[in-house]
Order: C-alpha cells, then sequence, then structure tokens
C-alpha cells in the first residue's frame, strides 16, 4: 500500500464494518500504568474495562468499567455504586480523560456515530514513516503546529497495534474552556490529574493494544 489515506480508508471500513471485535491494552504515564480489554458486539454489546496500577509494584489504584447492552448505558467507577446514564457517548467522552483516549480511539472506530467532534484522530494529513515498509505493521505519522500523532497499523488484518500523540497542550482559551467544565463534571476534573506532561506545556500518550481479534465469535455475558 503506497497511500496513508486509503490505508487509513481500510482501516475505518475494517473497524466500522467488523461485527465483533476484542483487545487487550495498556497505556502507560508518570508512575502508572493503565490496562484495559475491549468487548463489542455489533448487535448491541459493549463494554471497556480499566485498571490502574501503579509502577514499580504493580499495586491496584482503582479499577472501573462502561458498558452498554443496547438498551441502557451503566459506568461503575471504583468505589462507587453502579449508575445508569445517558448514552454510551456521553459514558466514553467522559471516561477518556481518564482513560487517556484509550476508551474512545477504537469505540470511535468500531462506532462512527459516537466519535463526536473532538475526535480528530483520523483527520488531517499523515505520510509514511521511513521504516514503514519494514515489519509487520504500517507506521504513518501526522505533523501539525502543535502536534505529533503516529500509528502503527498491521499489515495482516489492518488492526490498530499502536498510538503515539505528542502535543505542546491546549491555547489559553481551551484550557480555560476545560477548567471550567471540569467544574461541573467530577469526572472531567479527575481526568485532569491523569494527564502526561514533558516540561510544562507539552502532553505525551502512547497506546498499545494486544491480543485484537475481529469477527470471533462472542455473546453477550
Amino acid at each position: 500500500m503506497t497511500d496513508p489515506a486509503e490505508l487509513i480508508r481500510h482501516l475505518e471500513t475494517k473497524y466500522a464494518g467488523c461485527q465483533t471485535y476484542q483487545d487487550e491494552g495498556s497505556v502507560h504515564f508518570e508512575e502508572s500504568v493503565i490496562s484495559f480489554k475491549t468487548t463489542f458486539i455489533r448487535s448491541g454489546y459493549f463494554k471497556f474495562q480499566w485498571t490502574v496500577r501503579r509502577i514499580p509494584d504493580a499495586t491496584i489504584l482503582e479499577r472501573n468499567v462502561i458498558w452498554s447492552d443496547g438498551i441502557g448505558a451503566h459506568v461503575e467507577y471504583d468505589g462507587q455504586p453502579r449508575q445508569r446514564v445517558v448514552s454510551l457517548a456521553l459514558a466514553i467522552a467522559k471516561a477518556s480523560g481518564l482513560t487517556l483516549g484509550a476508551v474512545h480511539h477504537v469505540p470511535a472506530l468500531l462506532m462512527p456515530e459516537i466519535a463526536g467532534e473532538s475526535w480528530t484522530l483520523l483527520r488531517g494529513a499523515y505520510d509514511f514513516a521511513p521504516d514503514s515498509t519494514d515489519g509487520s505493521n504500517y507506521h504513518i505519522v501526522r505533523t501539525t503546529e502543535n502536534s505529533r500523532t503516529e500509528l502503527w497499523i498491521s499489515k495482516i488484518d489492518i488492526a490498530l497495534c499502536k498510538l503515539f500523540k505528542s502535543s505542546t497542550g491546549l491555547t489559553p482559551p481551551q484550557r480555560e474552556a476545560l477548567y471550567e467544565l471540569a467544574e461541573r463534571e467530577p469526572e472531567i476534573r479527575k481526568s485532569l490529574n491523569h494527564q502526561k506532561y514533558e516540561g510544562s506545556n507539552r502532553s505525551v500518550t502512547e497506546i498499545t493494544y494486544h491480543e485484537v481479534l475481529f469477527d470471533h465469535k462472542l455473546a453477550p455475558p
């Protein structure tokens, strides 16, 4: 494949068209690691569960889960009672900061209707990285004035294997709007403590996906 735009179209088609999907993955930040698992059945079931552990002793700091059975959406944060929420899209949006985006990227591919205007992972022009012809993954890069995004996509099954994002941060108006929203939403306020910064205003996120399976037989629990 020689065109990054074509590769992205294949990626979108693969995820939006699969009937079932599951993965396991991890996000590293500061002195903790988030381990997550996604289960999706297009007939109406979705579940994303994640555990936060401290490095290096692997002490579990919290366990969380959001899910939908096609009728209602639910959240269960560590130490809090289970709650029903208005929609799965809202549950994902509120958990996005807590998981450094891990809860958002793949579900937005599986269910484009919940992506929202704030989801920009596949927007803009990507280029192949110099090492993209080597190994088992395509490696594409998008660079803007204040950010860099890199995706590693399997050459075998067009699965998203790894995502790296580096940004110089929010503009002052964006930051002000975020903190105003955080005052109203406890989950978003909590997520601000889960950001990883290099320097005073540079955020870095690296998400790795393991055990990715498409269209394997799954049944809702």
